[in-house]
């Protein structure tokens, strides 16, 4: 399966005037075969990281692997090479689990999900990921 192109679905979303475009934006992620987390915590004890976003946590979601590697890199430079560690993990979850997991983390103060930081992230909150998911899943 090809996967979608998200910077144009992104693009598309933000045009006012077109509706579907958001529609079309999460209904390609909602149907990924996996979303992917940089991982913080050690192997076993792995979790997804959350991020601040607009300063409130949210999960910080990727489409695809290349783009979480990206931000485990750059996190890893963030925190220096005397940390001995290089970039985090990758961790993955097909969409049914993931959205499992973000009904999990809504008692404890998460606000959302961020796919793919940076100039074409996209972002919901973690009750609209719920809906979304059934919505474009039935």
């Amino acid at each position: 399966m090809e996967q979608p192109d998200f910077t144009a679905l992104v693009e598309a979303s933000r045009m006012a005037h077109v509706k579907t475009g958001e529609h079309n934006l999460w209904k390609a992620a909602m149907h990924l075969p996996a979303w992917f987390f940089v991982a913080t915590g050690a192997e076993e004890d792995a979790v997804p990281v959350v991020g601040i976003v607009d300063g409130k946590p949210h999960l910080l979601a990727f489409t695809d692997e290349e783009q979480a590697e990206a931000m485990a890199k750059r996190r890893a430079a963030k925190k220096g090479s005397a940390a001995g560690a290089g970039a985090a993990p990758i961790l993955n979850m097909d969409v049914a689990d993931a959205v499992a997991y973000c009904k999990d983390l809504i008692p404890h103060g998460v606000e959302g999900v961020l796919f793919n930081s940076g100039v074409y992230a996209f972002q919901a909150s973690l009750s609209r990921i719920i809906d979304m998911h059934r919505q474009y899943t039935k």
